[in-house]
């Protein structure tokens, strides 16, 4: 017998804020601390594909111990999977197990939690044994996430900034976008630095790994959390490295491509900010968020455009 069983949870955050926390260790370490959930867990791993996690549960369970293992992480899609590995419901008639987790996009300040529980048991087990299988207080572990979330972007936007910079350019506002919503400015990041990845198709939730010049900021990972076709506006967090380093405690890109006429439009750059407001090297450190990167960025699509023609 196959089954499923599957839990919802609207939050009012964009998707991209949810995924930072379901996407990395912060949720094993949510749902740790929730009361009554768990007794104690224990992770071997980056919180990446292989991860393993014991985790013992309280009393009144039919089981005491299992241990789990990450066996998906889908940044473009923001699909997680753990699958049951030892102990638990193995012990009890099932052979397979696992608990996805998965967040949709519903606007720029909402998503959705799934969380669905999959498994497989032996057919003359089933009748008694399914009920073994909950949704891990799924309900509950989303209202902790949304609650994370609201102190974490309380504390951390303190001290909040940004630095901008516009630029005309002679090319049309949807040719400018086609450069910037693409592969093809990271392609054009190859000319102005010495190394950079990506992880993706160029859509939300790719990843970038830059190596830039010697410096301050050598560096850094990069995720997009916003794509937005119709205002044409992009943005980009650091996620690991470079500002992070530095006492920033949020570090964000932002690109709009505005049109001014049909053959003619304006590239706003906007660097977005927070610094720990107890560091004693804040204001020096609030200096690395220039936008002079941005502006080499702006000169590069616009000369691009122009050997196009």
């Amino acid at each position: 017998m196959k089954g499923h069983r599957t839990h919802e949870y609207v939050v009012p955050f964009a998707a991209a804020d949810v995924w930072e926390v379901v996407s990395t260790l912060e949720l094993p370490q949510l749902v740790k601390n929730m009361p009554g959930v768990l007794d104690d867990l224990v992770v071997d791993g980056d919180g990446s594909v292989g991860t393993l996690f014991t985790l013992v549960v309280p009393e009144g369970w039919p089981f005491r111990v299992y241990r789990e293992r990450i066996a998906t992480v889908d940044h473009v899609n923001r699909l997680k999977d753990v699958d049951v590995i030892s102990g638990g419901v193995l012990d009890h008639g099932f052979t397979f197990c696992r608990t996805r987790f998965e967040v949709v996009d519903l606007g720029p300040t909402t998503s959705m939690f799934r969380g669905t529980v999959l498994f497989e048991i032996n057919d003359d087990q089933a009748a008694e044994k399914v009920e073994m299988v909950a949704l891990m207080e799924m309900d509950a572990i989303a209202k902790a996430i949304a609650n994370y979330i609201v102190e974490k972007k309380s504390h951390a936007r303190k001290l909040a900034g940004e630095q901008s910079f516009e630029m005309e350019v002679p090319h049309s506002a949807a040719a400018v976008w086609d450069v910037y919503s693409t592969l093809k400015l990271p392609e054009l990041f190859k000319q102005l630095i010495p190394d950079i990845q990506w992880e993706g198709d160029g859509s939300v939730g790719t990843i970038f790994s830059l190596t830039v010049a010697p410096g301050p900021l050598p560096n850094r990972k990069e995720r997009i959390v916003t794509l937005d076709h119709q205002k044409r506006i992009k943005e980009v967090d650091v996620i690991e490295g470079g500002h992070l380093e530095k006492d920033f405690t949020f570090f964000r890109t932002r690109f709009e491509i505005i049109e001014k006429s049909p053959k003619s439009s304006i590239i706003r750059s906007i660097n977005q900010y927070a610094l720990n407001q107890n560091s004693p090297t804040a204001s020096e450190n609030m200096k690395l968020a220039n936008v002079m990167e941005l502006k080499a960025v702006g000169d590069a699509v616009s000369n691009y455009l122009t050997n196009q023609k």
